[in-house]
């Protein structure tokens, strides 16, 4: 799998390269990273003059039907959520081959390389609170995100979060897009009810992920870890996480109620909004 991963990256790079401009619009300056999935491109909007970000994604992705109906969904949900913690997403299309989108060019760096380092407490909360403010937008915009992980929240260099990767999303005013046999989500952060189908997926799965990022935040600790994967799940369904202030002595009782609610294993034991986790976490700001 590794193999297929680094071929597709190559075969992103061997057609998407520095000075070239695709569909007569767009032209490329530099290669900014890979991922598993898509290749991301930093590049000029020749019609308006706006520096923006291309994600392309690789052949193999390129060619899965499922996959080109999450991309649609992507730009679906974004372009109805306009929001500070939410990045904007503008265009869809392809290009020999490969599909790609464009959105709006961010520097900083992801939530995952900003944790590699134990944060200050305040500024936690702060990039929690923002989180939890692009969110609540999602949320009463009728879309769930399902993957919310440190990878998959962008901080920029003037300390704003974005809410990144809708392509998992799902839109709870419609049916959702099933994978038989596949479960939509990261290991580490997932909720019980995404796991074993006790609930609909919803808000409040959302909600769990930010306390699973919260627990790494404040602890330095994943809330379960395991070398495999199907252990680990069901660590989220069947296990209770100690308490954050048992992994790292000094966290305040406060922060121990918030996450720990936020990882019940009840979607209905959670809060009622992400807006009102925005607001309990605020109440902690020195």
């Amino acid at each position: 799998e590794a193999a297929s991963v680094e071929s597709s990256k190559e075969d992103t790079s061997a057609v998407i390269k520095p000075g070239i401009i695709i569909d007569g619009r767009y032209e490329v300056l530099a290669h900014l990273g890979d991922g598993a999935t898509a290749s991301v491109f930093k590049a000029m909007d020749q019609d308006l003059g706006d520096v923006i970000a291309m994600k392309v994604f690789h052949l193999m992705i390129s060619r899965n039907d499922t996959m080109a109906e999450r991309m649609k969904l992507e730009i679906k949900a974004c372009r109805k959520l306009s929001h500070s913690n939410i990045i904007k997403i503008f265009d869809i299309g392809s290009f020999a081959g490969h599909r790609y989108l464009t959105m709006e060019f961010l520097q900083g760096q992801t939530l995952q390389d900003a944790i590699a380092e134990p944060l200050p407490l305040e500024q936690s909360l702060d990039l929690l609170i923002q989180a939890c403010r692009g969110l609540d937008e999602a949320h009463r915009n009728h879309f769930v995100h399902r993957d919310i992980k440190p990878d998959n929240l962008f901080v920029t260099e003037e300390g704003v979060v974005k809410v990144m990767d809708f392509g998992i999303a799902k839109q709870t005013t419609a049916e959702g897009m099933t994978l038989t046999g596949t479960i939509l989500g990261t290991p580490g952060y997932m909720a019980p009810e995404q796991i074993d189908g006790s609930s609909p997926v919803s808000q409040a799965s959302d909600q769990y992920a930010v306390g699973s990022m919260a627990y790494r935040m404040f602890t330095g600790t994943m809330v379960f870890q395991h070398e495999e994967m199907m252990p680990l799940l069901m660590m989220h369904v069947t296990e209770t996480p100690e308490l954050p202030s048992k992994r790292k002595p000094g966290i305040s009782p406060e922060i121990d109620s918030i996450v720990m609610r936020l990882l019940s294993k009840k979607p209905d034991e959670r809060f009622e909004s992400c807006a009102a986790v925005a607001d309990a976490l605020t109440t902690l700001l020195p």
